[in-house]
């Protein structure tokens, strides 16, 4: 199996083919030019190097947003993983590594899995990378002025996971999800 992670960039995406004649979703998670080379290479029934594939019945989108929204332990895991990474300290001094690893480790590559949530899991890290990899880029400042760089980078982070988490959150308090809101 391939290291979805360690090929992850700045966006992360998700693809979704519907075959009605099997009744059959394919989900693929990865970068939008991993899942374009990989469409582009006729859609091979493995996964190629940098996207994952995920199989399941037709219409479980649906109930893998509602199972994510009425599982509230699915949902605050995520988000504690989002609140243990808004920590400028741990992005100066590089301990943030090993949350990511952590948060990489809850990705659910069963047959079952909830793709949402995989997303979530998959963006969440992507964001976060992006944001580190911003904040490597200068070095030489003073120890205030790299955890004032890490505050705004910290920021940055929160704004991108709230897009994603809103949704989910407000649907969990209202005991209603609406997809076209939501999107």
């Amino acid at each position: 199996m391939i290291n979805l992670f360690a090929s992850c960039a700045d966006i992360a995406s998700v693809g979704i083919i519907v075959d009605f004649s099997a009744d059959i979703e394919t989900y693929v998670v990865g970068t939008p030019d991993d899942i374009k080379n990989w469409a582009y290479c006729g859609c091979p029934p493995k996964a190629t190097d940098g996207v994952i594939l995920h199989k399941n019945k037709a219409g479980n989108l649906i109930k893998d947003i509602n199972r994510l929204m009425k599982v509230k332990y699915e949902l605050d895991e995520i988000v504690d993983f989002r609140d243990t990474l808004c920590n400028a300290d741990m992005l100066c001094d590089g301990s943030c590594n090993s949350v990511l690893d952590e948060l990489s480790q809850f990705y659910d590559y069963s047959e079952y899995a909830n793709i949402v949530k995989n997303y979530i899991i998959y963006f969440l890290y992507s964001k976060f990378k992006m944001r580190q990899r911003e904040f490597n880029k200068k070095i030489g400042l003073s120890v205030k002025g790299n955890h004032d760089r890490a505050e705004k980078y910290i920021e940055l982070f929160k704004a991108d996971s709230e897009k994603i988490l809103r949704p989910f959150l407000s649907a969990r308090a209202d005991k209603s999800f609406n997809l076209t809101s939501a999107v």
